[in-house]
């Protein structure tokens, strides 16, 4: 995975299970997870490297944190602003 950065800006890539790219956030931005039933949750991110993220203050790596929230039938989106 490549960096993504645009004017010294720093974007956090979202890929889905198989690599490809389903959207970037800015560094310090949120995303939003969406429960099966409906509940809504905005997370905070943080870019710590191409690979890794942290959100609302726990490390992951992007592959991991999309494979969790799979798991867990969470959907992420960028936060709409």
């Amino acid at each position: 995975m490549q960096d993504v950065k645009r004017a010294g800006q720093k974007y956090i890539r979202f890929l889905d299970s198989v690599g490809r790219h389903r959207f970037c956030v800015l560094d310090g931005s949120a995303i939003n997870l969406i429960a099966e039933n409906g509940d809504n949750v905005v997370k905070l991110c943080h870019y710590l490297s191409s690979n890794d993220v942290e959100i609302d203050g726990d490390r992951w790596t992007v592959q991991e944190f999309i494979q969790e929230m799979k798991l867990r039938n969470i959907v992420v989106r960028p936060l709409e602003e």
